[in-house]
Order: C-alpha cells, then structure tokens, then sequence
C-alpha cells in the first residue's frame, strides 16, 4: 500500500520504528492506521496529462524525534500532477543544522535522479564508487548547470509536509490532494 498511497508513508514509517518493541500506544496508532485505511480506500493517485516538467520538494522536521534527537525528512517527486515518488525517513545521524538536514536532503535527491538517469545511459554505471565529500560540490554542479532549481517554498505550501510530522486534518488533505490523492 505503501507504493500506490504516499498517505501512508509517514504514519506507517513512525510505528515501523517500534516494530521490535512495539507499546500499548503503537498497537493503537496501527489500529488507528487500519481504521484510517478502512475509510479511505477509494482514494488513488491520479495523472493527467498536463505538466511533463518534473518537480521535486524535500522537508525535514528539525530533530524533533525526542528520543535519539534524529531528523525526520521527506520528499515527493511530481510528474503529471501526480506523486511519481515520496519517502519519509528518519536520519541516521544528528544534524547541527536545519541547513545541514536539508543540504543531505538535497544531495540524497540529486543523487537518486542522477543515477536513474545514469542507469537508464549506462547500466553498468556505478554511482556508490564517489567520495563522500563530492556530494556538496555535485549540488552546486548541478545548480550551476542548470539542471537543479532550488526555490524557497513558504511552510504551508510545504507539500512533503506530511512526511515529516503530524499535521491537522485539513493541512494533511490539503498536502495530499496538492500530491494528485483523489477519491475515485
């Protein structure tokens, strides 16, 4: 569900975490989840054929997991008003900065369309094989090349924002309907 559903992705990925352990509160959550999934299950992510540019937004949620102090970020890649791709993943290191959070974001993007794209010319492409440092300098590369476009999007236009944190109801259906999530 989590493929076709990009609804899903944040509150299947908080319990996911607790999975080996789970509390009385995460059997809630999941039958929270399973009541969510109940009542939502004619929704759909729909294309049209508008827009073939492809347009790519990235959050992280500033380390507000309370117990290790992790980043949360997300993203959602559109194509033809529609999510193509989104994931909701807690850091796996602590970050200084809300720049550094989203700098990595960034790079973890670039890099994942890079190597599609890289793949698709040359299968035999390996991607993994690059220093650790180069991801900043790829970034700006990029920026430079004009193959990347960063724009500063205001908080409540902020669409992966349902990937990074809870939202009330109305902001997350908004957030969704904005990734192509209809009822059919």
């Amino acid at each position: 569900m989590m493929c076709t559903r990009p609804d899903l992705c944040f509150a299947v990925g908080m319990v996911s975490r607790y999975q080996s352990n789970p509390g009385a509160d995460h059997w809630v959550a999941v039958n929270r989840i399973l009541r969510y999934l109940k009542g939502t299950s004619d929704l759909a992510l729909c294309y049209h054929g508008g827009s073939r540019r492809l347009v790519g937004y990235s959050d992280a949620d500033g380390s507000a997991d309370r117990d290790e102090r992790k980043s949360t970020s997300g993203y959602a890649f559109l194509l033809g008003g529609a999510a193509i791709t989104w994931c909701s993943k807690k850091q796996p290191c602590i970050s200084l900065s809300t720049m550094e959070q989203n700098m990595l974001l960034v790079h973890q993007q670039s890099k994942k369309l890079s190597a599609t794209i890289a793949y698709a010319k040359d299968p035999k492409y390996h991607g993994r094989t690059k220093h650790i440092d180069t991801r900043y300098h790829f970034i700006r590369d990029s920026i430079a090349q004009g193959e990347v476009i960063l724009r500063h999007i205001p908080t409540n236009d902020m669409i992966p924002d349902p990937f990074t944190k809870p939202l009330r109801r109305d902001a997350f259906h908004r957030h969704m309907s904005s990734m192509g999530l209809r009822r059919i």
